[in-house]
C-alpha cells in the first residue's frame, strides 16, 4: 500500500505535464479521423463523381466505354503506375481509378468508399451488357447505337446515410487514437517507474525489508491505475464527440473492447522502455523515434493501401498495425471470425516479448537521474 499511495503522489505531481500531451495527442487523433472521414451524406453521383480512366486496349468498344464515361464523370488523365494511382487516390484528385488492360480485361481502384465503385461500375456494367446485347443480334454501329440507348437511362445512384458516415468516422477516430494510447502510456509509466530507480531510491529500497524486484512488481501494478486512467479520458472524450447510441452499439461496444485489447500490447511496451532510457530526454526521444513511424507504417495516418507491399511486411513488428486489422475487422463486419482471434493472441504475445525483454533489461541496468 506504501509502494501505491507514494505512486499516486507522484504521478499527481506531475498531472499538469501529462494532462498537456493528452490534450496535444487527442487533438492530433481527432484531427486525423476528421480528415480521413471528411465524406458527407448524400447522392454519390453528384458529391464524388472525378474519376480515371486509364485505357491501354486499341478495340473499338474500350474506346467507345471511355467516351460514354466522359459524358457520365469528371474523367481525368493520370499515369500508368501503381504509385500514381495510389497518390491520385489518397490526395483525393480522383476518388476512382478504371484500367482498361490490353486484352479488355479490367481493373478499379478506390478509397475505401464503395459507394464509388458502386456507381462507376453499375455504368459500365450497363454500357457492356447493352453494347453486348446489340452485337449478339448484329445491329449495325452498335457502339454508337449503345450511348443513343443510355442517353435516356435513369441514372444510378448510391446513397450514404448519417448513420454509416458516423460509423466509419468511428473507426478513424480509434484508429488514430492507438498513436495518443501509445504516446502517452509510453510517457506517462517512464515517469513513475523512474522514480522508483534513482540511486537514493534504490539505496533505500535495498536497506529495507522488501525486496526490490518486490518493489518493483509493485510498481508496475500501480501504473496500470495510470493505463486505465488513460483509457477512461478517451473513453469519455469518444462520448463527447459521438452519438451515445452509437458508441454504445454492437458496433460501437466491439470498438470498446479491441481498444481494451490494445492496452496490453502497449504497456508492455511502456515497461520495456521505461527500462531502457536512462532520462526523460531519453524516454521522450524514445517515445518520438518508436511512435511516429510504427504510426505511419501501421495504417493510422496514412492506409495501409496506399503504402508499398515491403512496407506492411516490416508494419507486422507493431502492435498498432494488429490493433489496426482489428478495427479494419469491425468496420467490415466481420468481427468475431477466426481472424479476430488471431490479432488478439498476437497482441497478448507482444506483451509476453516486452515484458521478458523489460525484465532483463531491469536486471542488468541500474540508472542515476
Amino acid at each position: 500500500m506504501t509502494v501505491f499511495k507514494s505512486y499516486l503522489k507522484i504521478m499527481r505531481k506531475n498531472s499538469v505535464g501529462i494532462m498537456i500531451y493528452m490534450v496535444i495527442f487527442i487533438s492530433i487523433s481527432v484531427m486525423v479521423s476528421v480528415s480521413l472521414s471528411n465524406s458527407k451524406p448524400g447522392n454519390y453521383v453528384k458529391n464524388q463523381k472525378t474519376i480515371a480512366v486509364i485505357n491501354m486496349s486499341n478495340d473499338k468498344t474500350s474506346k467507345e466505354l471511355e467516351k460514354y464515361l466522359n459524358k457520365n464523370f469528371d474523367v481525368k488523365k493520370i499515369r500508368n503506375d501503381e504509385k500514381t494511382i495510389k497518390e491520385n487516390l489518397f490526395t483525393q484528385y480522383v476518388s476512382y481509378v478504371l484500367k482498361i488492360n490490353k486484352d479488355n480485361s479490367m481493373e478499379y481502384y478506390i478509397n475505401k468508399d464503395i459507394g464509388v465503385a458502386f456507381i462507376v461500375n453499375g455504368k459500365v456494367e450497363e454500357y457492356l451488357k447493352t453494347n453486348k446485347l446489340l452485337n449478339k443480334y448484329n445491329i449495325e454501329n452498335a457502339d454508337s447505337k449503345t450511348q443513343n440507348i443510355l442517353e435516356d437511362n435513369v441514372e444510378i445512384s448510391y446513397i450514404k446515410d448519417q448513420n454509416t458516415l458516423k460509423s466509419e468516422s468511428l473507426y478513424y477516430y480509434y484508429n488514430s487514437q492507438s498513436f495518443v494510447v501509445m504516446s502517452v502510456i509510453m510517457i506517462g509509466v517512464f515517469i513513475g517507474y523512474s522514480k522508483y530507480k534513482q540511486r537514493n531510491v534504490k539505496d533505500r529500497i535495498g536497506s529495507s525489508a522488501m525486496a526490490s524486484k518486490k518493489v518493483e512488481t509493485k510498481v508496475l501494478l500501480s501504473s496500470l491505475i495510470f493505463v486505465a486512467f488513460v483509457w477512461l479520458v478517451l473513453l469519455f472524450t469518444t462520448v463527447v464527440l459521438f452519438d451515445r447510441q452509437l458508441l454504445f452499439s454492437s458496433i460501437g461496444l466491439e470498438y470498446i473492447l479491441s481498444s481494451i485489447i490494445y492496452l496490453v500490447p502497449t504497456y508492455g511496451l511502456a515497461y520495456l522502455i521505461a527500462t531502457i532510457s536512462k532520462d526523460t530526454n531519453v524516454n521522450t526521444a524514445l517515445v518520438n523515434f518508436i511512435v511516429l513511424p510504427l504510426s505511419f507504417i501501421s495504417g493510422v495516418f496514412v492506409p495501409l493501401e496506399f503504402l508499398p507491399k515491403s512496407i506492411e511486411k516490416i508494419a507486422i513488428i507493431s502492435p498498432m498495425y494488429w490493433n489496426n486489422k482489428l478495427y479494419r475487422l469491425i468496420m467490415d463486419g466481420s468481427f468475431g471470425n477466426s481472424d479476430t482471434y488471431i490479432y488478439i493472441g498476437i497482441q497478448i504475445l507482444f506483451f509476453i516479448t516486452f515484458v521478458l525483454l523489460g525484465y532483463m533489461s531491469s536486471k542488468r541496468k541500474t540508472r542515476t537521474l
